[in-house]
């Protein structure tokens, strides 16, 4: 099956320096196609592979504070892949214990990483911003190791996991009622 990808894919580039003409019906033509493959099990296969060959590079586990919403929000990169982020936001909810929520979990190992070295902070919510592998892969892994764990997504996506769907306006709406 990774033949028949590559060699769409190749297809595909001899096709976008043949011709503009080419390069527009190639776009057409194949981008749902390779959208559709994305995100597909088969995309998660391919994304789940990347993500153990990125595990050979420890750094991964060089998560850093890179700002604060407020003093006492800080915000978290937790890197993954060679270019990819989750972030993480800790808040306090009304009992006064410190939360996460995390933004775009597309590797759970590396959210864990962050808790285990945080035990102190109790997962709550998981938003993924839009179904693509490298945002939502690590959803179900987290929804599973608590009950109490929120995963919400756009309705107009479907990403995978979700305890709750809601609009992209309704994103902001549930984020400014924690």
């Amino acid at each position: 099956m990774l033949l028949v990808v590559c060699g769409l894919l190749s297809l595909a580039v001899v096709a976008l320096y043949l011709s503009p003409v080419l390069r527009s019906y190639t776009f057409t033509l194949l981008f749902p196609l390779f959208y559709r493959m994305y995100t597909s099990r088969l995309g998660f296969a391919v994304h789940s592979y990347f993500l153990k060959e990125s595990k050979r590079n420890e750094n991964f586990k060089k998560q850093k504070q890179i700002g604060a919403l407020t003093e006492t929000n800080p915000i978290f990169a937790l890197p993954f892949l060679s270019d990819n982020y989750c972030y993480v936001v800790l808040y306090a909810n009304r009992n006064s214990e410190t939360c996460a929520i995390i933004f775009d979990a597309g590797d759970p190992e590396v959210v864990l990483h962050f808790l285990a070295n945080n035990p102190n902070v109790t997962l709550t919510h998981v938003f993924s911003t839009h179904k693509h592998w490298d945002h939502s892969a690590g959803n179900e892994k987290l929804a599973k190791g608590s009950a109490l764990v929120s995963v919400i997504g756009s309705s107009v996506d479907k990403v995978s996991a979700c305890t709750k769907q809601v609009t992209p306006k309704g994103m902001f709406a549930t984020w400014s009622n924690l």
